[in-house]
């Protein structure tokens, strides 16, 4: 076998050198950002566009980095900073969980901003759950847009209530411009009831505060929030439309008394006739122009706004009732309420 020359044996080791050099270079080019992604982690730099492009987990210093093909979404929870038993850590673990890419904003509604935040969306209730628009760009809205309502601000008010995940505390009574109202504003006591007519418990309480009513005519002023039964509640619809129109001949309170009397009679009729008859028993003064009003639907697109704004402001159990902007428990407290304005009123 012949020996290789010296000059052979140099070529050869130049080669192999090429070759792997050319190695070098063509694994660089296959690997690409990675020497980049290297020199940047150890500086701090963070990672290239193409690691963060290319991997959906990345580990670093300690920590897992996840990749979400959703935004950012705002999330501002107006909380009770006092309240012990609100359940509030649990409602933001299920709001993270749910939505992982939240960034969580707690202020306490008896702040200068949860004040504000609750004066501009006209909340009524601790928590309060408001999203920023971006939510609309994930699937958990599109699962469940029902429970989204739309602020003129493009924030998203999201009903907790519904869902029942934590406990819910009213800091005041609704304020909804179309229900229906029953005495003078300058009433030193307001007494709200938001309820419909098939309601028996709303039936005690519509009573508890027609009793006050009766007592005291110039220092109750009482608003009703007419609420449906149900999804399909179309008798429900007609009674409350009647109800609009004794409110109109300044006879809510004594017609209101007879939808709530005769509620399963009315429930199960397909005609109006029943409403007359009401209206009659009740003594409203111009009965036939009360019919007119009915036949008419006279109050049929008030009826749906009233409704449309106590839905916004997530409202679900009846009955609900408040005197003044304290929430009564039940009818027992709604009484002892009335009955407290009446001798503090004395007392003066």
């Amino acid at each position: 076998m012949k020996r290789m020359s010296k000059n052979s044996c140099a070529h050869l080791r130049t080669r192999v050198q090429n070759y792997i050099a050319l190695v070098i270079v063509l694994a660089g080019a296959l690997v690409g950002s990675m020497f980049v992604d290297v020199v940047q982690l150890v500086r701090g730099a963070g990672f290239s566009s193409k690691a963060v492009h290319s991997a959906t987990i990345i580990p670093y210093d300690g920590r897992t980095w996840v990749a979400y093909t959703e935004p950012i979404v705002p999330l501002t929870i107006i909380a009770d900073a006092a309240c012990t038993d609100c359940k509030l850590d649990a409602l933001v673990a299920w709001l993270q969980y749910t939505i992982p890419t939240v960034d969580v904003r707690i202020v306490d509604a008896g702040s200068a901003a949860g004040s504000a935040l609750m004066t501009q969306y006209d909340l009524t209730q601790v928590p309060s759950v408001l999203f920023g628009t971006p939510i609309t760009q994930t699937r958990f809205y599109a699962n469940t847009q029902q429970l989204f309502l739309p602020q003129s601000t493009g924030a998203y008010l999201f009903d907790i209530a519904a869902l029942s995940l934590v406990p819910v505390r009213y800091v005041r009574a609704p304020h909804i411009p179309d229900a229906i109202h029953v005495g003078a504003k300058s009433a030193q006591t307001t007494v709200t009831l938001v309820g419909h007519f098939a309601c028996a418990q709303c039936a005690d309480a519509h009573a508890a505060i027609a009793a006050a009513l009766t007592q005291r005519p110039d220092a109750i002023a009482y608003t009703f929030i007419p609420v449906a039964a149900g999804a399909n509640d179309a008798r429900g619809d007609r009674a409350a439309e009647a109800a609009y129109c004794a409110a109109a001949q300044d006879a809510f309170v004594a017609y209101a008394r007879e939808l709530f009397r005769t509620r399963r009679v009315w429930q199960r009729t397909t005609t109006d006739a029943v409403f007359v008859r009401a209206a009659r028993t009740a003594r409203i003064p111009d009965v036939p122009a009360f019919q007119r009003c009915l036949t008419d639907g006279t109050y049929r697109e008030t009826l749906a706004r009233a409704r449309a704004d106590i839905a916004r402001l997530g409202t679900h159990d009846t009955p609900l009732m408040f005197v003044n902007d304290a929430q009564a428990k039940d009818v027992r407290a709604l009484r002892a309420a009335l009955a407290g304005t009446a001798g503090a009123a004395a007392a003066r």
